[in-house]
């Protein structure tokens, strides 16, 4: 996720259970990263920090897969929000709907054999309307 109002990148390692902060410059439109740093580290057992958005106050939203939440992160790393989502393994989260203020939240089942909504509320994508705004996306390419 990139926070352009900051200039830093995060990005979520689901195997170490951490998420990274990069800071960034940009030269001739090509982004320059500084070092590597750890932001959070996740304590809780069977839960890995997956898929990543930023809204419009620069804070980083944060699907938990095995943890059925995503997480709202100040700057600091303090936890500022948690939505609980009714699926075990959260995957990501964008921002999107007429307004920018709709939380998409992807999840996905436990068994590929298995079919969505067969074993409680994982597979779905979920909609949830914030006070809070996402940013406007940048096109690549």
């Amino acid at each position: 996720a990139w926070d352009q109002k900051h200039n830093i990148f995060y990005f979520a390692d689901s195997k170490v259970c951490e998420i990274y902060r990069i800071s960034y410059m940009l030269e001739n439109n090509i982004p320059q990263l500084g070092e590597r740093e750890i932001f959070i580290k996740e304590t809780e057992l069977n839960i890995a920090p997956d898929g990543s958005t930023i809204d419009s106050d620069g804070f980083l939203w944060n699907a938990k897969w095995g943890g059925n939440k995503v997480v709202r992160y100040a700057q600091n790393g303090d936890i500022s929000h948690i939505i609980e989502v009714p699926a075990a393994n959260v995957t990501s989260c964008c921002f999107g709907g007429i307004g920018n203020n709709h939380l998409f939240i992807t999840t996905a089942l436990d068994d590929p054999n298995m079919e969505c909504g067969n074993e409680g509320m994982d597979g779905f994508v979920y909609v949830i309307e914030l006070s809070i705004n996402g940013v406007e996306t940048s096109l690549y390419g």
